[in-house]
């Protein structure tokens, strides 16, 4: 009697631990999923900040492009200030050449007025 009573402790005992493994194995396994769902995310968000990162070398390559672009407008606009710096001065020395010409043609008038002048001077004396 004691040993059948030893058996069934026996045996409660075994299948109390038989239902405290399943139990162990079953929470075991739910923190593998868990932990599986976890490197999921994880996997995820990691794959989200590489999208942004690659969205955010973009746009800096493109901002790069912009300054770049702007850059050039700028040199550009320096050389068209400088051509024009260059007309104006090339046409001030037009004028300052055409000032010079036309003073050397009052200077020809004048001494052609004086020739004159004295070309008939010189007839009246001799009539």
């Amino acid at each position: 009697m004691e040993r059948d009573v030893f058996k069934n402790e026996l045996k409660s005992k075994e299948h109390e631990w038989k239902s405290e493994r399943i139990s162990l194995k079953a929470e075991r396994d739910a923190f593998k999923s868990e932990r599986d769902i976890l490197k999921s995310e994880r996997e995820v968000y990691k794959s989200e900040r590489d999208i942004l990162k690659a969205e955010r070398d973009v746009f800096k390559s493109e901002r790069d492009m912009f300054k770049v672009e702007r850059d050039a407008f700028k040199s550009e606009r320096e050389i068209f200030k400088a051509e024009k710096d260059v007309f104006k001065s090339e046409r001030d020395i037009f004028k300052a050449e055409r000032d010079v010409f036309r003073s050397e043609r009052d200077i020809l008038k004048d001494e052609k007025d004086a020739f004159k002048i004295e070309r008939d001077s010189l007839l009246m004396e001799n009539t």
